[in-house]
């Protein structure tokens, strides 16, 4: 069995949360009267997965082992300026979320290479549908056009192995 075949048979969602969140509308840009170009307009988008950990923590006299992943996301809109993109985004919205599995096996609580490997491969697949609705929120408070991500989670996040704490 793979690495992330193990820990997939050693976890089991638990729980996922929002540890901090921004959202910002440039300077510049008024929602009211500004008129958006969808051909002048370029979307960067930011996912990170930024560390993850092991926690033990006592609940009702028994011991609970938990797997969480800290994920960094984002997605800013710029201005096509003279065929270049400007550097300040008329829109930014970013997030870290923490997503918590239990462990059904003990052994995982060991086994780094099979964390590492769900943590960057499988976390970002839970945390979309969350992810997605919290943009798309965000541009109807903001009154702007909403942003449309996929329905599901494409590719790889950009990062490195995670680290452990």
């Amino acid at each position: 069995m793979n690495a992330l075949e193990r820990a997939k048979a050693a976890l089991q969602f638990d729980d996922i949360y929002q540890s901090s969140a921004s959202a910002a509308l440039g300077e510049a840009f008024d929602s009211k009267v500004s008129v958006l170009d969808e051909a002048s307009c370029q979307l960067q988008f930011k996912h990170v997965v930024k560390q993850s950990n092991v926690l033990n923590y006592r609940n009702s006299g028994d011991t609970v082992n938990v797997f969480r992943v800290f994920i960094d996301v984002g997605v800013r809109l710029l201005i096509n300026k003279d065929s270049e993109v400007g550097e300040d985004p008329i829109l930014q919205i970013e997030a870290t979320y923490c997503v918590d599995y239990r462990i059904t096996q003990a052994s995982l609580q060991t086994d780094q290479e099979a964390l590492d490997a769900f943590a960057l491969e499988n976390a970002s697949y839970h945390l979309w549908p969350f992810w997605r609705e919290f943009v798309m929120s965000q541009c109807s408070r903001m009154n702007v056009p909403k942003i449309p991500l996929p329905l599901r989670f494409i590719g790889s996040p950009s990062s490195e192995t995670p680290t452990q704490d």
